[in-house]
């Protein structure tokens, strides 16, 4: 059922509001109270913009709790780093030094050998074992080469 309301003037308002009885089908319904959780100016709209601004607030603190985290891990990452690259460094320096020191026992022998054959072999041995630590290790292979050469 439709309903169908017109303006009424305000003579017509007194005249019939004393003869007509309340109930009639020309009358406006009564008006009903919106529901509570539709009412602008009570709890309805506000507790959603605060549980809004909570969850805002909420969110950037766990944001920059995992920024601070993730900082965190990254200087343990550089720290870790670079004492890797300095125990790879000191790994290298303590295999030059074997090298020098095993180059030096192959010279002590050669100076009591007169076999120039066994000199000219064991030094392309030497040299060979230079070259295949130059491809393993390519970041340092001139170092290697300028010290040992």
């Amino acid at each position: 059922m439709r309903w169908h309301f017109r303006k009424r003037s305000a003579s017509e308002t007194e005249s019939e509001s004393e003869s007509e009885p309340e109930h009639s089908a020309e009358s406006l319904p009564p008006t009903q109270p919106l529901p509570k959780r539709l009412k602008m100016g009570e709890s309805g709209v506000g507790d959603v913009a605060k549980a809004i601004l909570g969850f805002t607030e909420a969110y950037e603190k766990a944001e920059t709790a995992k920024l601070k985290l993730m900082m965190e891990l990254e200087k343990e990452r550089m720290k870790f780093a670079k004492e890797m690259e300095l125990q790879r460094m000191q790994f290298l320096k303590t295999q030059v030094e074997i090298t020098r020191t095993n180059q030096e026992e192959e010279r002590s022998k050669r100076d009591g050998d007169d076999d120039d054959r066994n000199v000219k072999n064991n030094g392309d041995k030497f040299i060979a074992g230079v070259q295949r630590t130059v491809m393993t290790d390519h970041h340092h292979h001139v170092a290697v080469l300028c010290y040992l050469v």
